[in-house]
């Protein structure tokens, strides 16, 4: 079986990195794209790290995962919001396939991946962590903390609102700390899969709109593929992101726009901030109320005694008033909509027909949220603005990130564009296995040299039991020859 290694860089985009490119300041990356069959990932609707990250490794689409954002929101009377975690998923992702099949895979930094579970190799969990009991097995954690100051990231998180400065050092640190244990645990222990994500340049596209903390960050990401190149012998190496990102000046309030038409109502809370809000912005500009507006938030709920839920906008809503709401936890041009009265459906959607900041409604097959809007602008579900498009210059996600696939029999200087669903169904192509028949994506074998072996390879699709019956199967052999060993002795 080949090894391969995956690195993802989360919201890496070819519109950034092709100029770098071309001004030769990624030149691990020029290389790699000469060599290599590369293009653009399409995303996830929305395009955000969960569901991304989970659609790309289990082949499925946001709506068979019933996951549209970080957060779940049960919604009954009131509204609860609840971290999404691997317990949420009950499907396989492939390096579940992969165990099945006795390969031992590292997983390290991957979203989706906590509170860890068994597996054949080891998982390390960092982003959407506590940074405690978040590996698998347990005990490789007292290891990181001793021998990799794993402690030392833990503190230095809790840092990363301290402004732009401290957000991108602490963001440094942590690419080069993942660096270092990837690098290490491959040198330590024998894997046959890899698969490593860096945070850049998500992380830094939401603490900096400066162009130069973008072109550091780009010219680390060279750095860290270079390392990683010259650091792990791989056959097949696959370069992916979730989602792109890209600069924009105007922002689309979803829930300005909902109580607009009368199917939002805010709380009084809400209605006093938005009071202050607007005197602020009237007195002192739209640019300095921003830097202010933290400090007033922070007033506000002492003196009104808000309630702390897990949600910034939630709390913010009267719900008993209120029948549909937007929310979703970073800044693209789709946002999920949650619905608290069915019989109000056809009226909303009626609403957002004639919107004109709506350019498109995604229904779904579930009761919440039941459609996705996707506007021609960036969709905030803040409810502070008195407007509902507003100037605002700030990073977005977008929906394509990059795709690229380098080793034996890949052709050279190819262009191609896939699907985000189609990685995981590729991977286990490449490395000889079947494709199970419930994967939304498709095996991109155009990536092949068409008189190669692989590139002649059928593809075999199965049903999803087919890893369970051999699992089952290979527990059952381990059993006899433990029973034959103790029958000797």
């Amino acid at each position: 079986m080949p090894k391969v290694l995956v690195v993802g860089f989360d919201g890496a985009t070819w519109d950034i990195i092709n100029p770098l490119v071309d001004q030769n300041n990624m030149p691990t990356f020029r290389k790699l794209m000469n060599e290599s069959t590369w293009g653009h990932l399409e995303s996830t609707i929305p395009p955000i790290t969960i569901p991304a990250w989970i659609s790309m490794f289990s082949g499925l689409a946001p709506e068979k995962l019933r996951m549209f954002d970080f957060v779940r929101l049960k919604v009954n009377g009131n509204v609860e919001s609840t971290l999404f975690n691997s317990h949420d998923f009950k499907g396989k992702v492939i390096w579940d396939f992969l165990s099945q099949e006795n390969t031992e895979s590292l997983v390290l930094n991957m979203p989706g991946t906590y509170p860890p579970y068994p597996v054949r190799g080891h998982i390390i969990g960092f982003d959407l962590t506590p940074m405690e009991n978040c590996t698998y097995p347990g005990e490789i954690e007292k290891l990181l903390i001793r021998d990799y100051n794993f402690c030392e990231i833990k503190e230095l998180q809790k840092t990363i609102h301290r402004g732009e400065k401290t957000a991108l050092r602490v963001t440094e640190e942590e690419e080069k700390k993942i660096l270092e244990i990837l690098t290490s645990f491959s040198r330590t222990y024998s894997y046959d899969t890899i698969f490593v994500r860096f945070g850049i340049p998500d992380h830094v596209s939401h603490h900096s709109i400066r162009d130069e903390a973008m072109v550091r960050c780009h010219v680390l990401m060279d750095f860290i593929l270079k390392t990683v190149i010259d650091s792990i012998e791989f056959d097949y190496l696959i370069l992916v992101s979730d989602h792109g990102i890209r600069k924009e000046d105007k922002v689309f309030y979803i829930n300005r726009y909902l109580e607009d038409v009368n199917l939002l109502k805010t709380s009084t809370e809400n209605r006093i901030l938005r009071f202050f809000v607007s005197s602020f912005s009237e007195i002192f500009g739209e640019e300095q109320t921003k830097s202010l507006y933290k400090k007033m938030m922070g007033f506000l709920k002492k003196r009104l005694d808000v309630e702390k839920r897990s949600s910034f906008v939630l709390e913010k809503l009267d719900m008993g008033k209120t029948v549909v709401f937007g929310y979703l936890g970073a800044p693209t041009n789709f946002c999920p909509l949650y619905i608290t009265d069915m019989d109000f459906k056809d009226r909303i959607i009626e609403e957002l027909e004639t919107s004109k900041y709506i350019r498109n409604i995604h229904l779904l097959a579930c009761e919440n949220p039941f459609a996705i809007v996707e506007s021609q602008y960036p969709i905030s579900p803040l409810i502070v603005s008195k407007k509902e498009v507003a100037l605002e210059s700030h990073w977005v996600h977008d929906m394509k990130g990059i795709f690229l696939v380098y080793g034996k029999d890949v052709k050279k200087g190819y262009n191609l564009d896939c699907n985000i669903c189609d990685v995981a169904p590729t991977l286990l192509f490449m490395l000889g296995l079947p494709v199970p028949d419930t994967m939304d994506g498709n095996i991109v074998t155009e990536i092949f040299e068409e008189d190669s072996e692989i590139g002649k390879r059928t593809p075999e699709y199965v049903d999803i039991e087919y890893y369970t019956k051999r699992n089952e199967e290979e527990k059952l052999k381990r059993s006899i020859r433990r029973f034959k060993m103790l029958e000797k002795t």
